[in-house]
């Protein structure tokens, strides 16, 4: 047996051992199969992602390269993927990540998910709607490939997401993964659908009552567009002021409906 593949063996009550499978562990299908599920759930047309899978070299080479001397030592530990910092849309992969993926290690899908994810370009800024969003989107991916990953890295991010996903739900119908996927490809058009709702005047007026917000509305021509720029801005957390008025506006508006 080469070193390229594994036998997976059952050991029986005598202590024979059968071989059961073999495994080629630098098999590239399954991560191709992973990359094209991401793509299709939150990708677009025109942008694809490069994968390239590295040889221990190779990988060696890249730490080397693209890391301080400081990083490379935990990246090298914990880290099966990297991104070009040249190529946004490039991630390489080391060889004991392609041998996860082909042995099903929950753990490693769920890294290189979320790799794919932040190569895979959006409108989003990175803030609290980006790592919502990503969140959910992670989830739906472990699903669509049938892997049940880790994605709540941002459940205060994620919750919000579906508050605001639910308002669009109940006034215009679809799926909650219809909308999170649109908020995370198309931003505008969920955007667009969000301020068409109910829920939008009662936000708008909450806003208004936030010592923190209000001054950041006043000189707005237009309040609601305002409002939705606050909330997408590079930055907010779930601690800055527009994100604590929408989710205390959007708990309650829910819970009366």
């Amino acid at each position: 047996m080469t070193p390229s593949t594994k036998s997976a063996v059952q050991q029986q009550d005598n202590d024979d051992f059968v071989i059961v499978d073999d495994i080629d562990l630098f098999d590239e299908t399954e991560l191709r199969q992973m990359v094209a599920e991401v793509e299709a759930l939150a990708g677009t047309p025109t942008k694809r992602i490069r994968v390239s899978i590295l040889t221990a070299d190779q990988w060696d080479t890249v730490l080397n390269r693209w890391l301080p001397a400081a990083q490379r030592r935990a990246v090298a530990q914990h880290t099966h993927a990297l991104r070009d910092p040249t190529d946004p849309q490039h991630l390489v992969v080391s060889p004991s990540g392609i041998r996860g993926i082909n042995e099903r290690q929950t753990n490693i899908y769920e890294e290189f998910i979320y790799w794919l994810l932040r190569c895979l370009p959006t409108p989003l800024e990175k803030g609290a709607l980006r790592s919502g969003v990503d969140d959910l989107v992670a989830r739906l991916a472990g699903e669509k490939i049938g892997v049940e990953i880790y994605a709540r890295h941002a459940p205060h991010e994620s919750a919000l997401v579906r508050g605001l996903a639910a308002v669009n739900v109940k006034e215009h119908g679809h799926t909650e993964a219809d909308w999170v996927l649109l908020l995370r490809r198309y931003p505008e058009r969920f955007f667009l659908a969000l301020r068409k709702t109910s829920f939008m005047p009662v936000w708008l007026a909450e806003a208004k009552k936030n010592p923190g917000l209000v001054s950041q509305l006043e000189g707005a021509e237009n309040k609601r567009a305002a409002l939705i720029e606050m909330l997408k801005a590079e930055g907010v957390t779930a601690s800055s002021p527009i994100f604590k008025v929408t989710e205390s506006t959007l708990i309650n508006y829910l819970n009366k409906s």
